[in-house]
C-alpha cells in the first residue's frame, strides 16, 4: 500500500523543468504567487512532511529548548542528502522509502548556481533553505549581498544566514521563513549616529547577545553600512559619537545575519555571538538566537545565561 502510495505522488509531481517553468510563470505576477504554487506542490506530493508542529510550545529551559525547537534528527533530516544538487528527484531515507518527487527551484546568485528547497520538516510557517550547487567559503560582503538579492527575490519571507562563521560553506548558506518573530519587537537600547551614513538607522537592541538593527530605505546604503559596522566591531574599533557608541567584548565576534523587507523599506539584523553559544543552537543557526518560535525575550535571556553563565551586550 506505501509503495502504491509512493508511486502516486511521483505520478503527480511535475518534472524538474516544468516546475521551474511555471514558478516563473507565477513569479511573473507575484513572488508570493510563485512560493504558493512550489509550497502547495511540496505539500500534496508529501515532500513536506510535518507542517509547523512545533511553533505553540512554551520555551523555559535549555532541555525545553532543545525539546521544542530541535527535535530529534531534525538537524540531520533538515540538511541530507534530499537538498543536494546531485540528489535532486529522490526522497526518503531508506530503499523502502526512496521516490522521485523531490523538487527545487534554480536560481542564480551573482553568478553562482543555487537550488531553493522547503524543509520536510519545517519549524516556522513555509520554512525554506537556500543551497549553492557548487560549495566554496563567501565574504561578508558575498553574503550581504546574496540576502539582499535573496529579499527582494522573495520580499514576503525573511532570510538569514544559517550559521556564525564568515568563512563557512556555501552548501548549507541561507534559511528562510513566514513567520513574524520576537526580535522585530525588541526594544530600543540606543540609536548610534553614523556621520558617513546618515541615511541609515542603526540601533542597539534590547537582547540577550548583542544585536544591531539597521534599517534605510535604500538597501545599497544599509548593505554597504552593515559592512563596515560589522568589519569595525569585529577588530575592536569603537563607532558612533561620545553619547552612543558601539563597542564589542572579545567574545562576541562572530556574526548571524538577518535580512528583511519592512513596511519602512530595508531591515538587516546583526548578532554578535560567541562560539560556545552557536554550537548550542547550531542546529537552528540564526533561529536559535534570533528567532526561537513565540520565544520571549526573557527566554532568549534565560538560555543564553544557562550557556554561558553570563551574556554580554552593547
Amino acid at each position: 500500500m506505501e509503495k502504491k502510495l509512493v508511486d502516486f505522488l511521483d505520478l503527480l509531481t511535475p518534472p524538474t523543468s516544468v516546475v521551474n517553468a511555471l514558478f516563473a510563470k507565477y513569479y511573473a505576477k507575484s513572488p508570493k504567487e510563485a512560493t504558493d504554487y512550489f509550497y502547495q506542490l511540496n505539500k500534496i506530493t508529501g515532500t513536506i512532511q510535518k507542517v509547523g508542529e512545533l511553533i505553540d510550545e512554551p520555551l523555559f529551559d535549555k532541555a525545553q529548548f532543545k525539546e521544542c525547537i530541535v527535535p530529534d534528527g531534525a538537524m540531520e533530516k533538515a540538511f541530507d542528502a534530499d537538498y543536494r544538487f546531485d540528489m535532486e528527484g529522490s526522497c526518503g531515507a531508506t530503499t523502502e522509502e526512496i521516490h522521485t518527487n523531490r523538487r527545487m527551484i534554480r536560481m542564480n546568485l551573482q553568478g553562482e548556481s543555487y537550488g531553493f528547497h522547503y524543509l520536510s520538516d519545517e519549524i516556522l510557517a513555509e520554512e525554506f533553505t537556500v543551497i549553492a550547487e557548487k560549495e566554496q567559503s563567501l565574504s561578508l560582503h558575498a553574503k550581504l549581498s546574496h540576502l539582499g538579492r535573496l529579499v527582494e527575490l522573495f520580499p514576503h519571507y525573511f532570510v538569514a544566514t544559517n550559521n556564525g562563521n564568515n568563512q563557512e560553506r556555501v552548501g548549507d548558506q541561507y534559511r528562510g521563513a513566514s513567520d513574524p518573530l520576537p526580535i522585530y519587537q525588541a526594544s530600543t537600547k540606543f540609536q548610534c549616529k553614523l556621520p558617513f551614513f546618515p541615511e541609515v538607522a542603526v540601533t542597539a537592541l534590547n537582547w540577550p547577545v548583542p544585536v544591531l538593527r539597521i534599517q534605510a530605505t535604500n538597501q545599497h546604503a544599509l548593505l554597504k553600512t552593515a559592512e563596515y559596522v560589522i568589519k569595525a566591531l569585529q577588530q575592536g574599533e569603537q563607532i558612533g559619537d561620545a553619547n552612543n557608541s558601539l563597542h564589542l567584548a572579545t567574545a562576541s565576534k562572530d556574526v548571524l545575519l538577518l535580512a528583511r523587507k519592512s513596511d519602512s523599506g530595508h531591515e538587516l539584523y546583526v548578532a554578535f555571538h560567541s562560539e560556545k553559544t552557536l554550537t548550542e543552537v547550531q542546529a537552528l543557526g540564526a533561529f536559535g538566537i534570533l528567532v526561537m518560535p513565540n520565544a520571549s525575550i526573557a527566554d532568549h535571556k534565560r538560555f543564553i545565561q544557562q550557556l554561558n553563565g553570563t551574556f554580554h551586550t552593547f
